[in-house]
């Protein structure tokens, strides 16, 4: 089968999310809405196998790449995006161990009227420490609106064992499903 052809490659998700408090870590790709959320989900991950998912990340100086194949007799689908690297991504890299969860959720931003006193502004200080509308109170802190986000799970999950991290070209050439995904989006030659 020509993995350029066939394929279908998967770009319209907004960025990976990473649990780390459940039996396993978790990998939750995130998307704007939850039609598009559980849409994808039906469409593409009820069709496979747990075994059928593949899982890489490609990593390159202060980015990587997160590869994920889905790959039988009648799909297949690559989601793939490229990523700053952050702390994370590297806690769930040294805290892997061997299997994780695969989920799929919303990202939602919230503003100061939807949020709890507690709430965590993107400044890092709570709510309770920011004006309504007028930012942060801390006066070191440049933030000039409290926003935060949510994240809101759909129930169904995968696991997932095969996960690689590749940290050299030399590993991308020896890894199929790295290779197909940059060499045939020409990310690579």
């Amino acid at each position: 089968m020509d993995h350029k052809q066939s394929c279908e490659w998967f770009t319209n998700f907004l960025g990976i999310a990473y649990r780390y408090f459940d039996i396993r870590m978790n990998i939750i790709l995130l998307f704007s809405n939850n039609g598009d959320c559980k849409n994808t989900w039906n469409r593409i991950m009820n069709q496979c196998d747990e075994n059928e998912i593949k899982i890489r990340f490609v990593e390159n100086q202060n980015h990587y790449w997160f590869i994920m194949t889905l790959y039988n007799n009648t799909k297949n689908v690559t989601f793939y995006k490229d990523f700053l690297s952050s702390h994370h991504y590297n806690r769930f890299k040294t805290n892997y161990d061997g299997k994780i969860y695969l989920r799929f959720g919303t990202y939602k931003q919230k503003y100061q009227h939807e949020s709890k006193y507690n709430d965590i502004c993107n400044c890092n200080h709570i709510m309770e420490k920011h004006d309504y509308n007028k930012g942060c109170k801390i006066t070191t802190c440049v933030c000039t609106k409290f926003v935060t986000f949510q994240i809101a799970l759909i129930k169904k999950k995968k696991i997932i064992s095969d996960v690689k991290f590749l940290k050299t070209l030399n590993d991308v050439k020896k890894d199929s499903i790295a290779w197909n995904c940059l060499y045939s989006n020409n990310i690579i030659d």
